[in-house]
């Protein structure tokens, strides 16, 4: 019990430690007017016991715009402000705490401890035994930049038997800001790994294809647009997550044409 207390331990103070040092580190080398500068913060909300009394510390870390182009940032704070919501506020019998008009705040360098501030009646830092969230922690990561869009990567932290991650991306389109729907659609990754039998080179994405052909394949894999990659998280089951990446050049012609457009220009 105490080496699993020090190994969970020790894993969350490596994740916290890189969360820091690889602040904008997906962004270009190239700089210039479109480029979008971000500062990580991290947002300690209260102790909680895992294993051992108040071993874990719950904790909020973004990627937080301080300088780009007034549409990217705008739509980017919207973003921000919906996964914190969604985080301090998660939807019980489709009610809410508090009503999502009256948290938003446009307040991009406090806004970790406006959101903290906001909830802090309605969780009990004193109580390490209960986690009020939903999730333990979360990860708001700036994870890709080229000339023409911005991913940012979502990680929901779960403390369990291990640190489970869940994770998804969300891709915005530099010369407005827009949200790419979709990167992939589920027909179009089939197809894919179809025709390249050599690419499932760790077994996950190959058994998509067996489910798709049992029948019984649904929408269990994310998909993220990196610079030069694409990251998939294929989710075996609640709580368990696989994560791989491929390079993109021979899945381009397989992506959406937004996608597509996006990963041209770039």
């Amino acid at each position: 019990m105490k080496n699993n207390h020090k190994a969970i331990t020790t894993i969350i103070i490596v994740i916290m430690t890189l969360a820091f040092l690889t602040a904008g580190h997906a962004a270009n080398t190239r700089e210039d007017n479109d480029t979008l500068a971000v500062k990580r913060q991290m947002c300690f909300l209260k102790n909680y016991s895992h294993i051992q009394e108040k071993d874990c510390g719950l904790a909020v870390i973004a990627d937080l715009p301080v300088k780009g182009s007034k549409s990217l940032v705008d739509s980017i704070t919207v973003f921000l402000n919906e996964e914190l919501y969604g985080y301090f506020d998660p939807s019980t019998e489709n009610k809410h705490l508090l009503p999502y008009e009256k948290v938003f705040s446009s307040d991009i360098p406090q806004l970790l401890k406006h959101y903290r501030k906001v909830y802090r009646p309605y969780f009990d830092v004193k109580n390490p035994d209960m986690c009020e969230f939903a999730t333990h922690c979360l990860e708001l990561n700036m994870v890709a930049q080229t000339a023409t869009y911005v991913t940012y990567e979502v990680v929901d932290v779960f403390f369990g038997e291990g640190l489970e991650e869940a994770r998804t991306w969300v891709t915005f389109a530099k010369s407005d800001g827009h949200r790419l729907r979709e990167i992939i659609t589920d027909d179009n990754l089939v197809r894919f790994l179809r025709e390249h039998p050599d690419r499932r080179d760790n077994g996950v994405l190959g058994d998509i294809v067996t489910c798709m052909e049992n029948g019984d394949f649904s929408r269990n894999v994310n998909a993220g647009l990196l610079n030069d990659s694409i990251a998939f998280q294929f989710i075996w089951a609640p709580g368990i997550f696989d994560d791989s990446k491929y390079d993109l050049a021979p899945l381009k012609p397989y992506l959406t044409e937004k996608a597509q457009k996006l990963v041209e220009e770039r």
